[in-house]
């Protein structure tokens, strides 16, 4: 048995609390209140595919053990 452990629900909640169908990652929001940050396609994950795979995808990229740093911004 491998020693990653299955993610908690409240794990998941945090997970998808900055992402949203158009981006991996939100940054912030401008004062119109458009989401800004990384797109799908900017972490390499197809954006055409379901909310969940992409979000799976990208905890799997991420090894689910932690969350996208500043430095992992592309801009």
């Amino acid at each position: 048995m491998s020693g990653k452990r299955k993610p908690t629900l409240n794990q998941k909640a945090e997970q998808y609390e900055n992402m949203d169908d158009t981006f991996s990652f939100i940054a912030g929001y401008t004062s119109g209140g458009a989401a800004y940050g990384v797109t799908w396609e900017e972490a390499g994950i197809d954006p055409e595919l379901p909310f969940e795979e992409k979000a799976a995808l990208l905890y799997e990229q991420n090894n689910g053990n932690r969350r996208m740093q500043i430095d992992d911004l592309p801009f």
